[in-house]
């Protein structure tokens, strides 16, 4: 399947996250989508301009909701009337949540099936793990469970956030993602991936780097979700400078041509 390439907001960090600039841009370097991280602060009809301003330039809509993903998030009026405004009257579009590795996956699992049953798809991501290999895989199991068990959940598997040592040791790091895509392999849901780059694996700011430019290898991640059958809907581009993704969109494109299309 033609993998949809996208850019999130978070291109424009400097700039408030602004959302209008983020459209522009991806239209302007013929990107597919756009990822919008949702402030809760923002007026239903400035969520509904956004919305409207993608549908304007044929832009895929994906949404982020703020925080860690709770049994309260998925009742949160103001976050689920938002996200209405923000699509319209289109269902099934997927909504971005960060998984809390200490939560029961018995409650993850039923507020995921509670923000299904509002007509979104609920997209859990895996975020911050904690550094001793134990522990590590423990999260990496919880999040597996939690997107199996879901009635209509999509993974997004955080490619870079397993190469960063604060989450597990990096030398692990393409046997964890063998672990995802192996658990996640029977899922009907195409996954999303979100991606950056980098030079150092502490990864902060000043060590991000274009695509193929870094320290994770493409090739062998690439080959490893191929191995396991994982069909990917979305990649997304989390970078916080707008030159680094479109840095990396012609990486992105000839990657996704032979990794997984």
């Amino acid at each position: 399947m033609k993998v949809i390439k996208g850019v999130a907001n978070s291109v424009f960090a400097a700039q408030d996250y602004c959302p209008m600039k983020t459209i522009t841009f991806a239209h302007d370097n013929l990107f597919d989508s756009v990822q919008i991280y949702l402030n809760e602060q923002w007026e239903q009809g400035y969520v509904e301009s956004i919305g409207a301003a993608l549908r304007t330039f044929y832009l895929k809509p994906v949404l982020h909701w703020p925080g860690v993903f709770s049994p309260q998030q998925s009742e949160n009026k103001t976050l689920l009337r938002l996200s209405r405004a923000f699509f319209g009257e289109k269902e099934g579009e997927p909504i971005v949540l960060h998984f809390d590795g200490s939560q029961d996956v018995s409650k993850t699992v039923a507020a995921l099936n509670k923000v299904a049953s509002r007509g979104f798809l609920p997209a859990l991501e895996n975020t911050v793990g904690v550094s001793a290999e134990k522990e590590s895989r423990k999260y990496i199991e919880r999040y597996v469970a939690a997107l199996v068990k879901a009635e209509r959940a999509c993974a997004v598997i955080d490619i870079p956030r397993l190469w960063c040592v604060n989450n597990g040791p990096v030398k692990e790091a393409l046997t964890r993602l063998a672990f995802i895509a192996g658990g996640l392999s029977s899922l009907t849901e195409p996954a999303i991936l979100h991606l950056i780059d980098v030079k150092d694996e502490k990864q902060e700011r000043g060590d991000w780097s274009a695509l193929g430019e870094g320290i994770i290898p493409w090739e062998d991640v690439g080959d490893t979700l191929n191995a396991a059958g994982i069909k990917v809907a979305h990649a997304i581009l989390e970078y916080e400078e707008a030159e680094l993704a479109s840095g990396s969109l012609p990486f992105l494109e000839r990657w996704c041509a032979a990794h997984l299309e």
